[in-house]
Order: structure tokens, then C-alpha cells, then sequence
């Protein structure tokens, strides 16, 4: 009996190492020594069973060792179990010998750790006598420019005249209150009974209360009796009411003269010289001003219908005049949210673009729009233009000589009095001419030009050729400049001899670059056409043929 429980003791003993080594956890790497920055493949080998849940470590370093691709988890099935793999790619850009250290990983929720392995990072050799040093190269101007979203801006721009409308037509019209409605006389028994109401005379505020009282019929005497009683002093008052007074035919006993000038005489030395007061004499003082303001409404006589109208047309006036300062206002604040956005537009784009974008620049939109490749005359001439050429008969009738305008085929966009020029033409010359070469074609298409830049008045003409090479075919080019209007233009002309026929391309442009270094548009715009030119060679004729 004792042996038999001794073997199931060594039995179960024995269970956790069984399980232990059927769960094997083994640790490796592809190499242990690489050079600086260099990737080590660190695999991790898990023996388990279907039923075994495995959680690999999920790792941004390992030690002093940078960890730059995790990769996925690769299985292999061997009959009933599997055996799971995973690799980490790591790496250290400094020399030396790192360990890789100990990773914990969980095997159905129990604490596993691989082994800990050694590696070497050796330093890059660089063997300078082999190998050259050379300076570092300049940086490579991008020319390319990101194009500005100048629909963007344009919708701000109109963003901002329209929220100050809707801000103007939105915003709360202020409305009178009850106080301003009220004629002078209801008014000041308004504000009597306000300030009755008030606590200012519990509260022993005796200069509040008395520059209230004093106020109410000042202002009452300015609406009815005489205009300047706010800022008229108490004897200038008395004396000012007397003479408005005696002027209507109307007068004011000499008791309310005296109470009015004894209340406001009391209200100035308690505004000015800190006197003190008394509840009851505060309320005695406010029913004399109560009564003082009836007797005077009292004895004036009641506004004639004359009055009544120029009152009428003095406050519709006054009410136009209102209109028109806040017309004005919203109108200034318009203009100036306008200045400034067209401001803050110009210090981020530029003058120029700002200039070309409201007013236009013909050379600007021919450059940055569409282009129309097309072959014109015969032999045929292939050129891209931002236009399509068109027939020109008027330059074969009237530039070129009777006898060779037959044979000519002309094609132009624009007047030499634009802004834009271009011109193709091709020429069918006899034997005789084309055996003088292209100072033929060049007779024959740059007198024209010259003559032509004459009748349109432009002046300080400058011409430089030389003999030029396209296609294999040989030419001269004539380039210069002229001006007319105060501007500047220049013009290149292409003159080949290609075979029998001549074929000439003439663009002009004006010279904005000169004026601004910006507006180069004119150049950019001649060299893009120009390097679009082909010249088709002629075909021979069938006579040749045979």
C-alpha cells in the first residue's frame, strides 16, 4: 500500500514538468554580431495545444536594443500540436555588446520568460584612401510653387462686406424706453415720483438725491422756458427766466422765483461744499420743485400750431441727419473691413497677384491657362499656343509681295498692338529663291514685321539674329525689343529654310518683367511656345518621286 502511494506521489510530482516541457518556450537570433544599424531577428519558439492561449510581448524596446518591425505570429502544425513563432526586428546604432533581455510572455495566463542572449554591434569602417571625400552638394532649388487658392481668399473677401450686412440687419435696434417718450412735463413728474421711490434719503446720500432734484428741473426749464439751463449758473437762471418769461408775456411769481432759487442754491452747496441735509427737508425740497414745475406749466401758454410744425420738421430733420450719420458709419465700416482684407491680401500674396487677380493680366491667364496644339500651313508647323491661330489673309494682301503672297499661308493670334503676338507662316519659294537660303525667308518675313511695328507706332526698335538649328533644320532666329505707349515689349522671330519652303514663327509680348521682376509671365510665356515649335519637313513632289 505505502509503495503504491509513493508512485502516485511521483506521478502528480511529475505532472508540471510534463506540462513545463510540452510548453517549451525556446529563444534565438538569426546573428549575434552585426554592424551599426543593422537588423537582429530575434525569434521566440512556443510548442502548445489547440486549447493553449498564447500572449506574445508587445515590445517598442528591448533593453538598450531599438525594436523597428514587429512581425506577425507564423504557426506550424505537427499532427496534434503546434508550434507557434515570433520575430522581432531589432537593432542599436551605437557600438557595443547589449544583452537582449529577459521578455515576459503569458501561456494560458501563467508567467513564462524567454532567455536572455548576447549581442554585438561593431562600429562601420570607412577606409578614406579608397574611397574620396567630397564636399556636401548645395541644395537643389525646387521650382515648383504651390499653387495659391485664390477662390479661397476671393469668398473671405466676400465673407467679410456680408457678415457686417448681416451683423447690421440682425443686430437689436434699440428701442426708446417709457422715460424718453413721455413729454417734458410728464417726464418731470416722473422722475419726482422715481426719486421718491428711492432709498437715497435712508441711505443719507444727500449729494446723490439733490444732483437728481437739481437735474430734473434744470432739464425741465431747458425743454420749456430756456435752452441753456444745464449749464447756466442758479443766478444766471433766475435772471434767464425772467427775461424768457417777460418775452412770452408771462410771468412767474416772485415765491416760486425764490423757492426755485433757494433748492438749487441748497443743491449746489451740498454738491460742491459737502453740506450735510435732513430727511424732512429733503422731501419739503422735493415737493417745492414738484410745485415750482407745475407752476410754470401752468402759466405758459401751450405751443402755437407754427411751433408745433417747426418742432415737427426740426425733429424730422434731426432724425434724417441721425439716418444719414449711421448710413454713413455702417458705409465707412464697410469700406474699411474692405481696406484692411484687401490690406492683409496684399502682404500675403503680393501686389502683383493681388493687381492681376482684380484687374486681369492677359499674360498672366494666357500662361497659367489651357493649351491647343495644332499644325499650321504648308509645310506644316507644329505649335501649342493658349489660343488657336487664325487665317490672317490681310498679312499675305499687304505685307507680303505680289509675287510670293500665293504661295504664302499666314496664321496669327492677337494684334502687334496687344499685349499677346503670335504669327506662323510658311512660304513656297521658286528654285532660284531658295537657293539664297533663309536671307530670303528673312526679307521676305521680317521687313514685313518692322514695317508693320512702325504703323503702330513703336519706336527704339532693336533686332540681333543668329543662325539657329531645329529639326535639323537650319534657320535664323531675330530677337529684340520695341516700345509704344510708354511700354515695353519684346518679340523673338523663327526663319528656316526647309527644303523649297520657308516657315517662320514670330511672337511678341510685352515686357512686364522690366517693370516688376515678378511679372515675368511675358518670358515664360515666349519660351513655353518656342519650345513647342516642330517643323514637319516637306514632301516630295511626285515628279521627285518618279
Amino acid at each position: 500500500m505505502i509503495r503504491q502511494i509513493s508512485y502516485i506521489l511521483c506521478f502528480l510530482a511529475a505532472i508540471p514538468v510534463i506540462a513545463q516541457t510540452f510548453n517549451s518556450v525556446t529563444t534565438k537570433v538569426d546573428r549575434d554580431s552585426i554592424m551599426m544599424g543593422e537588423e537582429i531577428k530575434l525569434q521566440i519558439t512556443v510548442d502548445a495545444t489547440p486549447q493553449d492561449l498564447i500572449i506574445f510581448p508587445i515590445q517598442k524596446a528591448m533593453g538598450a536594443l531599438e525594436v523597428i518591425e514587429d512581425y506577425p505570429v507564423d504557426t506550424i502544425r505537427e499532427n496534434d500540436t503546434y508550434r507557434l513563432f515570433k520575430q522581432y526586428g531589432i537593432t542599436q546604432f551605437d557600438s557595443g555588446d547589449y544583452y537582449v533581455p529577459r521578455l515576459k510572455l503569458f501561456i494560458n495566463n501563467k508567467e513564462r520568460f524567454t532567455d536572455s542572449l548576447l549581442v554585438k554591434v561593431r562600429e562601420v569602417q570607412t577606409d578614406t584612401t579608397v574611397q574620396g571625400m567630397y564636399d556636401i552638394k548645395p541644395d537643389i532649388e525646387n521650382e515648383y510653387e504651390r499653387p495659391f487658392n485664390w477662390k479661397g481668399l476671393l469668398l473671405l473677401l466676400l465673407w467679410i462686406p456680408l457678415g457686417i450686412l448681416f451683423w447690421w440687419l440682425s443686430r437689436k435696434r434699440t428701442q426708446k424706453t417709457y422715460e424718453q417718450t413721455l413729454p417734458p412735463y410728464e417726464w418731470s413728474k416722473y422722475r419726482l415720483n422715481k426719486l421718491a421711490e428711492s432709498n437715497l434719503v435712508e441711505d443719507r446720500a444727500w449729494k446723490a438725491y439733490y444732483t437728481e432734484l437739481s437735474y430734473i428741473v434744470r432739464r425741465y426749464i431747458d425743454n420749456k422756458v430756456y435752452g441753456h439751463a444745464m449749464e447756466s449758473t442758479t443766478a444766471e437762471l433766475i435772471q434767464n427766466i425772467e427775461r424768457e418769461t417777460a418775452a412770452k408775456g408771462v410771468s412767474i411769481t416772485d415765491k416760486t422765483k425764490q423757492r426755485l432759487e433757494a433748492v438749487l442754491q441748497k443743491a449746489d452747496l451740498i454738491k460742491f461744499a459737502g453740506m450735510s441735509g435732513d430727511g424732512i427737508s429733503a422731501k419739503e425740497d422735493r415737493e417745492a420743485i414738484n410745485d415750482i414745475i407745475y407752476n410754470i406749466h401752468q402759466v405758459l401758454p401751450p405751443p402755437s400750431e407754427e411751433e408745433l410744425l417747426l418742432d415737427v420738421k426740426y425733429r424730422k430733420e434731426q432724425a434724417r441727419k441721425a439716418r444719414i450719420r449711421k448710413i454713413l458709419m455702417y458705409v465707412a465700416g464697410v469700406v474699411l473691413g474692405l481696406a484692411i482684407a484687401i490690406a492683409a491680401w496684399i502682404v500675403i500674396v503680393g501686389y502683383d497677384n493681388v493687381k492681376d487677380q482684380i484687374f486681369g493680366n492677359e499674360l498672366r491667364e494666357y500662361y497659367e491657362g489651357e493649351r491647343y496644339t495644332s499644325q499650321y500651313g504648308i509645310p506644316e508647323v507644329t505649335i501649342t499656343t493658349p489660343v488657336i491661330l487664325e487665317r490672317d489673309i490681310d498679312f499675305a494682301s499687304e505685307l507680303i509681295p505680289a509675287e510670293s503672297a500665293n504661295a504664302l499661308n499666314a496664321f496669327t493670334a492677337g494684334d502687334l498692338e496687344d499685349d499677346f503676338y503670335v504669327m506662323v507662316a510658311t512660304l513656297q519659294l521658286d528654285e532660284e529663291s531658295a537657293k539664297k537660303g533663309a536671307e530670303v525667308g528673312a526679307s521676305v518675313m521680317i521687313s514685313p514685321l518692322l514695317k508693320e511695328l512702325e504703323q503702330v507706332g513703336a519706336t527704339n526698335i532693336t533686332t540681333l539674329d543668329e543662325e539657329i538649328e531645329r529639326n535639323g533644320v537650319k534657320g535664323t532666329k531675330v530677337e529684340g525689343s520695341y516700345d509704344r505707349d510708354g511700354d515695353e515689349f519684346k518679340y523673338e522671330a523663327f526663319i528656316y529654310l526647309n527644303g523649297n519652303a520657308v516657315q517662320a514663327i514670330i511672337i511678341s509680348t510685352a515686357d512686364l518683367e522690366a517693370k516688376s521682376p515678378e511679372q515675368e509671365y511675358g518670358r515664360l510665356l515666349r519660351e513655353q511656345i518656342i519650345s513647342s515649335i516642330q517643323l514637319n519637313k516637306p514632301q516630295p513632289a511626285k515628279k521627285d518621286q518618279e
